[in-house]
């Protein structure tokens, strides 16, 4: 977790640990990576389809913008940005107090 998100303006569409959402003690990045999946073929295969019943050439980056707003919507990163925010918050506290 933390870091910047990846960069819109790039046709690598980044998931799971590639995008920042690696929360290793808790597998986070494995259940968000796998939920991701089907918003990133769904947008691809939109894409797709749209060019082919168009008579038109594939628009890779449409295609790369497309699977960026489906896996950022508002809503995942301000859930991103809470969890970078509770992952810093607990990196500020002193390890004996989170010893218990």
């Amino acid at each position: 977790m933390g870091g910047s998100l990846p960069s819109a303006n790039q046709r690598v569409c980044a998931i799971g640990g590639a995008a920042g959402t690696v929360h290793a003690a808790t597998g986070y990045m494995m259940c968000r990576m796998t939920q991701s999946t089907v918003y990133v073929s769904k947008a691809i295969a939109s894409c797709l389809d749209q060019a082919r019943t168009q008579g038109e050439a594939f628009n890779a980056d449409a295609a790369a913008r497309s699977v960026y707003d489906a896996l950022w919507t508002k809503e995942n990163r301000l859930q991103r940005d809470f969890c970078v925010f509770g992952g810093e918050y607990l990196m500020r506290q002193p390890v004996t107090g989170l010893r218990g």
